[in-house]
Order: structure tokens, then sequence, then C-alpha cells
């Protein structure tokens, strides 16, 4: 991992800890074939809408927003705040904790 995506990590984590005590890091997988995509740093509850790039941990896609092993598109890019995000297809993916 390159040292600035480290740094953005760590202020994501050090600023949600001050408003929100449980962060969590999740696991992203196909619905499709059940392949892993993303772990993932969620502070929030509720449904798995977006991912802010920033946030992801693990990226074991290949950065296409397909799944590596089916070739399934799952996401579509957007910037969301002025941030760069994964807007997620609702259906192809499922979370676990």
């Amino acid at each position: 991992m390159a040292q600035g995506q480290i740094r953005k990590q760590a202020k994501f984590i050090r600023y949600h800890r001050t408003i929100c005590a449980s962060i969590k890091t999740i696991k992203i997988y196909c619905a499709n074939c059940h392949a892993l995509l993303y772990k993932y740093y969620k502070a929030q509850e509720g449904h798995l809408v977006k991912c802010y790039q920033e946030n992801i941990k693990e990226d074991y896609t290949r950065g296409d927003l397909k799944c590596p092993n089916c070739s399934v598109s799952f996401a579509r890019e957007k910037m969301i705040h002025g941030k760069p995000a994964n807007k997620i297809i609702q259906g192809k993916v499922y979370v676990r904790h």
C-alpha cells in the first residue's frame, strides 16, 4: 500500500472514532460467485450503497469494478461529496462483518 493511502486510512479512523465508536471492517463479496471483492472500513450502520475509495482497506479486484472470477460489474465510479466513490449496484454484492 502507498504511504499516502495509509495516512488517509489512519486519518479516516481517527476522525470517525471521535464521531462513531464502532468502525467496522466489512468484507464485500460477489453475489454471483461468492468471490471476495473488498475489505472496507464502514463507519455507520445501514446498507452498503457506496464505497469511498479512500476507505477501501484491501482491493481484490483488478480495479475495473468487475468481479475477478465471473466478470460481473458490481459498481460504477462516481464523485460523491467531492470524493471518488464506487456506487454499488444493488443485488450484485453481499456483506459479511
